[in-house]
């Protein structure tokens, strides 16, 4: 059965409870509900725990049949996980160093569309 897709930031969680503050999006024209649809390349903000300085997350599934520009939808069934950035690099980083900390899941999803 179909669920809702994800088209707010503060709809997405890491596995300790935080909301997201905003996402990272090629996504410029796709809209529900008035708001960007989640697409598996955007990358997640979230705030930062004390003494580190930043927090994302990176998409690792989502939704199979719904896709905007050839890119699968984020929806309730996607999963994703959240690294922290202990100290700034001296060169920037394109992949994370270490394991992914844990899980990022949608938690409230858009109220009007469902995808699967």
């Amino acid at each position: 059965m179909a669920g809702p897709i994800s088209n707010a930031p503060t709809g997405i969680q890491d596995g300790e409870g935080v909301r997201a503050l905003s996402t990272l999006s090629i996504n410029g024209r796709a809209r529900a509900s008035n708001q960007k649809i989640g697409l598996v390349t955007d990358m997640v903000l979230f705030t930062p725990p004390v003494g580190a300085v930043g927090r994302f997350g990176l998409w690792i599934s989502g939704n199979q049949r719904v896709r905007v520009m050839g890119v699968p939808t984020v929806g309730q069934s996607a999963a994703g996980t959240t690294y922290t950035v202990e100290a700034l690099p001296v060169l920037p980083t394109v992949v994370p160093d270490g394991p992914p900390e844990n899980l990022m899941t949608v938690a409230q999803g858009s109220a009007r569309v469902r995808a699967s």
